[in-house]
């Protein structure tokens, strides 16, 4: 009896141990399960914040991407706008070299037309005030020419006029001393109106002539005693 009893305690022990190892067990495999549990829900919150990471990195680098392409593409807009910008700028700089090279071409065909006419202005007037001195000195020329033709004619003039007064005192002299003695000897036409005075001067200074109507004896054309002429009437003749 006892020894069923003690088998049965025995047994009563076995099994509570037995039950206590199940739970022990059991409550090992509760551990491990919620560890496992926990490993898993690490694993699967790591899992999931790894893949939100690399979502959100992909996102990101999507977003960046894009950004780059904008930037990239504002980048080339705004390289293609400073292309265009310098190549309008150089057109224009060309454009004002070009219009500054005219305008200095203009500048210097304009001053050159200035110095041509300035130029011809000067040779104008040059050659102007050339042919005013020249008739000036042809009209001096003249004039001095025409003072010594004056010159020339006055002292042929007087020339003339000094051996005509000469020639006439010398013919008034014949007149005066030789005509009266031979008044009966000269032809008609060798006294003169103008000697009659002289050979009325040289009757008076001789007494036997004194008479004669010599005025008369001037005019006529009929010799009155003598139809010959002497030397000396043909002197007085040509005088």
């Amino acid at each position: 009896m006892e020894r069923t009893t003690q088998y049965k305690r025995d047994l009563q022990v076995q099994l509570v141990n037995r039950q206590r190892e199940r739970q022990c067990v059991y409550e090992d495999s509760l551990v491990e399960k919620k560890m496992l549990e926990e490993i898993m829900r690490t694993i699967a919150d790591e899992d999931q914040r790894e893949l939100q990471q690399k979502r959100m990195l992909k996102e990101r680098t999507c977003r960046e991407m894009a950004t780059s392409q904008r930037a990239r593409a504002a980048w080339k807009d705004k390289q293609k706008e400073m292309v265009i910008k310098e190549e309008r700028e150089l057109q224009e700089q060309r454009k004002a070299a070009a219009d500054r090279s005219s305008a200095i071409v203009a500048e210097r065909e304009r001053k050159m037309r200035e110095k041509d006419e300035l130029c011809e202005r000067i040779s104008a007037k040059i050659m102007a005030d050339e042919l005013l001195k020249q008739i000036a000195d042809n009209d001096e020329k003249r004039k001095k020419e025409h003072a010594l033709e004056e010159a020339r004619a006055q002292n042929v003039w007087d020339c003339d006029k000094a051996w005509r007064a000469e020639i006439e005192e010398e013919r008034r002299k014949i007149m005066t001393e030789h005509a009266p003695p031979l008044v009966g000897y000269l032809q008609a036409g060798v006294l003169q109106p103008r000697d009659l005075r002289a050979v009325r001067e040289g009757a008076a200074q001789h007494p036997c002539l004194a008479q004669l109507d010599i005025d008369s004896m001037a005019v006529s054309n009929r010799p009155h005693r003598f139809s010959k002429c002497n030397a000396q009437c043909n002197i007085l003749r040509d005088y």
